[in-house]
């Protein structure tokens, strides 16, 4: 089997907070991308998904404090800032930014910002470097002269064809895709989705998906890591996780996710998320949680082996359906 071409291990990332109090919103996170892989990460909205990803690549503001150990094919990235970051991103690691809307410079055309993501040798003239994001965009659907458009003048899933066409201008081997289908209809989802599939089988492309929709996870990814409060919860095959989910959490995702045909009734989670700024004791989620014990306030379950590749974070996991 290929070696992982991303390693992280024990990613932690805090945000400066009012009055001193630092917010720590990604809590040691530990995953492995190897060549080909889906990888979905999932999990409410401010659960870490994106700023686990912003993070790895070294993307987060100056009010963000990162730690932990980043290696792409073996060397270690992350404790060499920005410098060590920088011969990878774009190139072997590469990312299609939510909102695609947002992600492109209004004022240049679709094509200037895809020319500026390809790789220059100092040889490559303008006009090569505009027929090369031309042939970008047709890979991913759309017709070569949308080169000379400008955001605006795009539909929103064109605009999101050219964020993966710019994704791919570097030739990565793993790409980052930050909740794709966000403000899309659902037939421009499922086109997206099966271009995605497409380039993945295409190029080798190893995907890490970051979604809350369960159900694109299940036709895209093969493997997801179930985040909450900053922390990964539950690890495995994503037909595992829907078929014998293991943590609480994980379960109350699934059975808020409408399915059709299905002859249950929708549960919504309630509660809210705990604060960051403030050390966790315990299980983060043991207030919303149906089944916490006393023993679920005292110590901080660990992820362990509950089933092959499987792994889960809850002190009652024999009894979890």
């Amino acid at each position: 089997m290929n070696g992982p071409v991303l390693e992280v291990r024990d990613l932690n990332v805090w945000f400066d907070g009012p009055g001193g109090r630092d917010v720590h919103a990604v809590r040691g996170v530990s995953f492995d991308v190897r060549p080909g892989d889906r990888l979905a990460l999932v999990g409410e909205s401010g659960c870490g998904k994106t700023t686990t990803v912003l993070g790895v690549l070294g993307l987060l503001g100056a009010t963000a404090s990162v730690s932990g150990s980043v290696r792409v094919d073996g060397q270690e990235v992350l404790t060499g800032g920005d410098a060590a970051m920088a011969p990878y991103r774009w190139g072997d690691l590469s990312i299609v930014f939510q909102g695609a809307l947002n992600a492109l410079n209004p004022v240049r055309t679709v094509g200037s910002q895809i020319a500026e993501v390809l790789p220059r040798d100092g040889r490559v003239s303008r006009r090569a470097a505009l027929r090369r994001a031309g042939e970008l965009l047709e890979r991913v659907g759309m017709a070569a002269r949308n080169v000379a458009f400008y955001p605006h003048e795009l539909s929103g899933g064109m605009r999101q064809r050219a964020c993966i066409a710019m994704a791919l201008a570097g030739e990565p081997r793993v790409l980052f895709a930050d909740e794709p289908t966000t403000a899309l209809d659902v037939v421009v989802q499922a086109q997206i989705l099966e271009l995605l599939d497409r380039l993945a089988d295409e190029l080798g492309l190893a995907i890490v998906l970051i979604s809350h929709d369960l159900g694109l996870v299940g036709q895209l990814c093969d493997r997801a890591m179930v985040m909450y409060a900053g922390r990964a919860v539950e690890e495995g095959p994503t037909e595992g996780l829907y078929t014998a989910p293991r943590h609480p959490y994980t379960r109350l995702l699934y059975e808020a996710t409408p399915v059709l045909g299905a002859d249950r009734p929708l549960r919504s989670i309630g509660g809210s998320p705990p604060a960051l700024d403030v050390p966790l004791a315990g299980c983060a989620f043991r207030g919303r949680c149906p089944d916490a014990e006393d023993r679920c306030s005292l110590a901080e379950p660990a992820l362990t082996p509950v089933a092959p590749a499987h792994r889960a974070a809850c002190h009652l996991t024999g009894r979890t359906p």
